[in-house]
């Protein structure tokens, strides 16, 4: 954990200590925490991360590799997923995501099983192989969505339906 004057960030962890049900706190030793670093909780063992209102930022690959995680939930404002946040975490089905996302990072979730997931609704773009490999059934792209990058959903072999919202901006598929 580095602390500052006015916030926290989460830099890494003790593995052995943490819980299975990892609940993020809103502040440590009365500080708000406001980032997760990158690669903070990298191939740990948590099955399950809820990310309260105050984190603002998760660095790259900050929960990537964790062959236990199923369960991921994020209360904040947060507006961008960085590249490899979620990577290769084989289990993670459940992913809920405020509608406040605007840029969803390279690799964020690939190899994921992600079988019910949906892209937030103020989404913007989506980066390079950033569900390459997911378990996703059915997409439904927002209308505020005007870039996919190259092979963005590659290796989506269980998709059977895509619907693009009304009034789609959509204007580069990779």
């Amino acid at each position: 954990v580095r602390i500052d004057d006015n916030s926290v960030k989460i830099v890494g962890c003790n593995s052995s200590v943490l819980p299975e049900d990892l609940v993020i706190p809103e502040t440590v030793q009365g500080k708000t925490v406001t980032e997760i670093g990158e690669r903070a909780f990298f191939k740990t063992n948590i099955k399950s991360v809820i990310l309260p209102e105050t984190v603002t930022e998760i660095g790259p690959s900050a929960f990537s590799t964790i062959l236990s995680l199923t369960s991921v939930t994020i209360l904040g404002k947060i507006t961008e997923l960085n590249n490899g946040v979620f990577y290769y975490c084989p289990y993670l089905s459940e992913v809920n995501l405020p509608d406040s996302i605007k840029h969803i990072g390279d690799n964020a979730f690939g190899t994921c099983r992600l079988e019910n997931f949906q892209l937030p609704k103020n989404l913007e773009t989506i980066g390079s192989y950033a569900f390459s490999g997911c378990g996703m059934t059915q997409l439904i792209i927002p209308a505020s969505l005007h870039t996919i990058g190259n092979h963005g959903f590659d290796g989506l072999y269980n998709l059977t339906k895509v619907i693009f919202e009304e009034r789609t901006t959509l204007l580069s598929l990779g």
